[in-house]
């Protein structure tokens, strides 16, 4: 049957969820691995249905971290000393439909798109919510925005004139309750732009719609969060217009953000008794050693684990001025069971919160649109901030001239950011005519859409 592959990849599979003692109402239908329809009957399973998709959100291959990995590896700021087939085609652009990093972040990046699908837009919840359930419906919007913003990031080629009506991924918006679902559900791949366009109108109904009253600790969206992921999204996207507009409604509040003194404070909250941080916009929260969101890139990058064959390269290395810049010292340290000869200590705690969007970026990429729009004395204003706390003193004037300035942001972007996976996509983004020897649009840098899609979808176009 042509459908029974792409199960896997697009319906939840709610034993995954088993292990919540108050989830046990959700029953798993064998022969579709689609839920029965009478196991949710209240708004109160569809909260904790909701819940799940957070839970599966924060998965290392979706925003939990294993995937900053590979995408550093892709780019130029990580490096992989080991021999695994899935590492070695990650390192060499050589990525196929097998590969199980690939694989790993389609199918758990769509069943937590239907996770929330099923939680807000589906049969189920239609018939419990009705037109209700607007915090639902926000949660759903801002979890599935987030998930086809990484799958189109890491499946299609970058948001570019050229590239814009290229094949994107697949925009799903309903949630799948049963096989014949499934079947009728299957779609071709949207563009670029329509994928884009989806992620930007779902973080638009999450800003409005979202409880402004939780917190970062929450672990859920927020309407900061919503409007920090939209300035990043329309900064991909090349509209610098609405980043300023979307960043300067979080940025301009430092009631609630800023940039935390200690630059680590960030990455040590979960596992350092009496540390905070005013720099998190959004993070999957760590509660204890047992929950751990980033273990995949805490495992990765340290040696401590055993298992760390991955490093930070020469290249990111040598962009740090080692002697005026403290986060070199911070970062990084020397340490000879490392190719290279260096680690990295950002990820150095027994459990880690999986930061999804700081103060430092989302001010990086106010800065960067500030100076595209000829703004460049408040451009200045706010990289002077990120200077300052890095080098004890403002490095760049308003008289260095608008490229000058954004090639000083850009530089700063790279070197707050290390490690953190974002390296290929602003160099994709500022079309870098060789990433490690492929182009900016080249389809070596794009992960291949799993078989288990292709099998059970002939609609699929594939890269």
């Amino acid at each position: 049957m042509k459908t029974k592959n792409i199960i896997f990849s697009v319906v939840l599979i709610v034993f995954g969820l088993s292990s919540c003692d108050d989830m046990d109402f959700l029953i798993r239908k064998d022969e579709s691995l689609a839920l029965i329809n009478d196991s949710i009957k209240t708004e109160e399973h569809l909260k904790l249905l909701m819940r799940g998709a957070y839970q599966s959100l924060s998965g290392n291959n979706v925003m939990g971290g294993t995937m900053y990995v590979a995408t550093d590896n892709l780019a130029d700021d990580a490096g992989y000393s080991g021999a695994t087939f899935e590492w070695v085609q990650v390192r060499d652009h050589t990525m196929n439909f097998f590969n199980p990093i690939g694989r790993t972040a389609w199918q758990n990046s769509y069943s937590t798109i239907n996770y929330a699908n099923q939680a807000a837009f589906s049969d189920i919840s239609d018939q419990i919510i009705g037109d209700g359930g607007t915090e639902l419906k926000a949660d759903a919007a801002f979890i599935r925005a987030l998930c086809h913003f990484h799958l189109v990031r890491l499946f299609a080629k970058p948001y570019a004139a050229e590239t814009k009506t290229a094949p994107g991924v697949v925009i799903r918006t309903r949630g799948f309750t049963t096989l014949s679902q499934v079947a009728e559900g299957i779609a071709p791949r949207s563009t670029v732009d329509e994928v884009y366009e989806q992620v930007i109108t779902d973080l638009k109904y999450a800003d409005s719609s979202l409880p402004a009253s939780r917190t970062i600790m929450d672990g859920m969206g927020t309407p900061d969060a919503a409007k920090a992921i939209l300035a990043k999204v329309y900064f991909y996207k090349g509209d610098m217009a609405n980043v300023i507009e979307y960043a300067s409604k979080v940025v301009n509040d430092n009631s609630r953000y800023d940039l935390d003194a200690d630059m680590m404070a960030k990455f040590a909250r979960a596992s350092t008794p009496g540390t905070t941080s005013k720099e998190v916009i959004f993070m999957h929260v760590s509660r204890d050693v047992s929950t751990d969101p980033w273990g995949g890139v805490r495992g990765s990058y340290n040696p401590s684990s055993g298992t760390a064959q991955y490093y930070p390269s020469a290249d990111l290395l040598a962009a740090y001025n080692k002697d005026k810049d403290s986060r070199f010292e911070l970062f990084y340290k020397e340490d000879s069971k490392i190719q290279g000869g260096w680690q990295t200590k950002k990820f150095d705690y027994p459990n880690m919160d999986a930061i999804v969007i700081a103060y430092n970026e989302l001010i990086l990429y106010y800065a960067e649109a500030l100076a595209s729009e000829n703004q460049l004395q408040e451009a200045v204003k706010w990289l002077n901030k990120v200077e300052s706390r890095a080098y004890g003193s403002p490095q760049t004037a308003v008289s260095a001239g608008k490229e000058a300035i954004i090639s000083a942001v850009q530089k700063e972007r790279r070197l707050e950011l290390a490690l953190q996976g974002e390296r290929i996509y602003e160099l994709k983004r500022i079309k870098s005519a060789s990433i490690r020897g492929d182009a900016w649009d080249s389809s070596k840098l794009l992960f291949q859409i799993p078989d288990s899609e292709q099998n059970g979808n002939p609609n699929i176009v594939v890269n």
